[in-house]
């Protein structure tokens, strides 16, 4: 699994990510790295699929689409870090 980087014909191209920080070291190294050490196999897909819905967002909204994904609202002091 690719995620970090998109191969366009003899050039790489570095995709700038939406996800700036991780407080999973191993979540971290599958998004950035695609290595799934640690992560339950059974679940890899989805935290995938995941991932990649959360990064490509351009609002919160975009992600609450998928309603088995339990979004909710930021508590603590990322409470009012939203765009």
């Amino acid at each position: 699994m690719e995620i970090a980087t998109r191969h366009l014909t003899d050039c790489t191209c570095i995709t700038l990510f939406v996800i700036k920080t991780f407080t999973n070291k191993k979540l971290k190294r599958y998004f950035e790295a695609g290595d799934p050490a640690g992560l339950p196999p059974g679940h890899l897909q989805k935290i995938a699929d995941i991932l990649a819905a959360i990064d490509s967002a351009e609002q919160p909204s975009d992600v609450a689409m998928f309603p088995g994904w339990r979004l909710h609202l930021l508590k603590g002091e990322f409470a009012d870090s939203g765009p």
